[in-house]
């Protein structure tokens, strides 16, 4: 009997006191539960980890993915969830991610060029401003000079220091060299890098970190626009004083190999500063009968749509169909070709064409045209 009576007190008392204080037994679980899903957003992307952003207490956020900058060939862009509130317009320094700091501009710019290019992520020295890197690419120029000329011996410390970098070169505003996706641009004032996305015209388009508005509840501004000036082939960019280029993207970005746009009337290649555009004869007719109509619109479209303009812009591309268009009205023997294959450099006045239904006799021919800007 003793032990029936024990039995029924489990089986009645216990569930009611479990049942009335419910609340009281599940605190555990909840405290268990919001303190694995705290760091969630952090951890559950391996990138945070790998650039030490989960070394932050300060929660953060992927503003821009990799694969849908450079061509799907970038790395996240990483802003904190909490802008500054004191309209600087950026985050001050953090220490905790290895040598460029995090959410820093120059942290995303070092990490890009190590993930994507293979440029070791610790430059030579203390780097402490974009304006330093600078600084690094011509000692590197220098010190291959001097290994090329016999000065210095190609084992020498110094050497293998910078040996990674002697590629890299820097373009002060003023060079005869336009800037290219993938450039690292680098501020008037030294203190801010940014990369170029996309170019066209007169105009480029920049990702970057550690840049926001100057509002009382700032948001990012990964993505941006700068202006291009062109005096007689001399190239600058706005509020900037020059950009360091690799030659590894122009290796990344090419598309050798014809693409189809539409069947095989057109087809087109890449590099890094230009588009080269195949055209049957179908479409120059097209193009020459209505320069203004839709077919230069149509074209853009479906090299678009084929992923020949991830570097450049729609409405540039447009613009200098349309004119290419008005090219063909005035010369017969280009609007008479079975085919052209048209190249059209991002920055610049001139296009070069050369009939590609006779490969053996094309002979390639500039043109002038009205410099078209980034919006056509």
């Amino acid at each position: 009997m003793i032990r029936k009576e024990k039995r029924s007190f489990r089986s009645q008392i216990l569930p009611f006191f479990l049942e009335k204080n419910w609340w009281i037994n599940s605190l555990p679980l909840v405290a268990l539960l919001i303190t694995a899903a705290a760091p969630l957003k952090s951890s559950a992307n391996s990138e945070f980890e790998e650039r030490g952003y989960n070394l932050l207490s300060t929660p953060s956020q992927i503003v821009l993915k990799g694969e849908d900058i450079l061509g799907g060939q970038g790395v996240s862009v990483i802003y904190p969830e909490q802008g500054p509130l004191d309209f600087s317009g950026y985050i001050p320094f953090q220490y905790q991610c290895t040598a460029g700091g995090c959410y820093q501009c120059i942290e995303f710019t070092l990490w890009l060029y190590e993930e994507q290019l293979g440029y070791p992520y610790k430059w030579p020295g203390a780097i402490w401003s974009p304006y330093q890197l600078i600084g690094v690419v011509q000692t590197a120029n220098q010190v291959a000079y001097q290994v090329e000329s016999g000065l210095l011996s190609p084992e020498s410390a110094q050497y293998l220091l910078y040996e990674p970098y002697t590629d890299l070169e820097y373009y002060p505003n003023g060079s005869p060299v336009p800037p290219q996706a993938g450039d690292i641009l680098i501020s008037a004032d030294g203190g801010h890098s940014m990369v170029v996305n996309r170019v066209g015209g007169d105009q480029l388009e920049i990702v970057q970190q550690n840049a926001w508005e100057l509002t009382a509840d700032p948001q990012p501004v990964p993505l941006e626009m700068r202006q291009v000036y062109d005096s007689s082939g001399s190239y600058s960019v706005q509020n900037n004083m020059g950009w360091i280029h690799s030659p590894r993207w122009e290796v990344k970005f090419a598309q050798t190999e014809a693409v189809q746009a539409s069947d095989e009337s057109i087809q087109w290649t890449r590099n890094a500063a230009a588009l080269n555009v195949n055209l049957s004869a179908d479409y120059l007719t097209k193009l020459a009968a209505s320069p203004l109509g839709e077919t230069p619109y149509l074209i853009a479209h479906k090299l678009s749509n084929s992923g020949a303009l991830q570097f450049t812009n729609l409405d540039y591309i447009t613009c200098t169909l349309r004119q290419l268009g008005s090219l063909l009205q005035r010369e017969a023997s280009l609007r008479e070709a079975d085919a052209l294959q048209i190249d059209i450099p991002y920055f610049g006045s001139t296009i070069t064409i050369v009939d590609s239904s006779q490969p053996s006799s094309g002979t390639p021919l500039e043109y002038p045209l009205n410099t078209c800007g980034w919006n056509g």
